[in-house]
C-alpha cells in the first residue's frame, strides 16, 4: 500500500488512474439521445468518508475471518484513524 491516508480516493480508473478529470463531449449524443455526455467523473474530488470505513471494516472482517494480522495493516489503520481525527481533514471548503 502506498502514500497516506490523506491520498485516498473515492474512484480510480481502470488502470489505478488517479487523475479522473470530467469533461463533456458535445457531439456525442449519449443513451436514447440523453445529454450532456460525460467522461471522468467529478465526484473523485468530493470528500467522502465512507472510504475510510470500508477500508477499515474489510481489514477488520478479514482477521476476523481468520486471516493472520500484521503490523502493516494495523498501522494503515492507526494512520487512518489518526488522519480522521484531525480537524482538518474532515473539513470540507467547497461553496455549495
Amino acid at each position: 500500500m502506498a502514500g497516506s491516508p490523506a491520498q485516498i480516493q473515492i474512484m480510480y480508473g481502470i488502470a489505478g488512474e488517479r487523475r479522473l478529470p470530467e469533461y463533456e463531449i458535445p457531439w456525442l449524443p449519449g443513451y436514447e439521445s440523453a445529454a450532456p455526455v460525460r467522461i471522468g467523473n467529478g465526484a473523485v474530488q468530493q470528500l467522502q468518508l465512507d472510504v475510510y470505513g470500508k477500508v477499515m471494516n474489510a481489514l477488520h472482517l478479514a482477521r476476523v475471518g481468520g486471516l493472520q494480522s500484521d503490523a502493516t495493516a494495523w498501522s494503515i489503520q492507526c494512520a487512518m484513524l489518526q488522519h480522521l481525527d484531525t480537524p482538518s481533514s474532515t473539513t470540507v471548503s467547497q461553496s455549495i
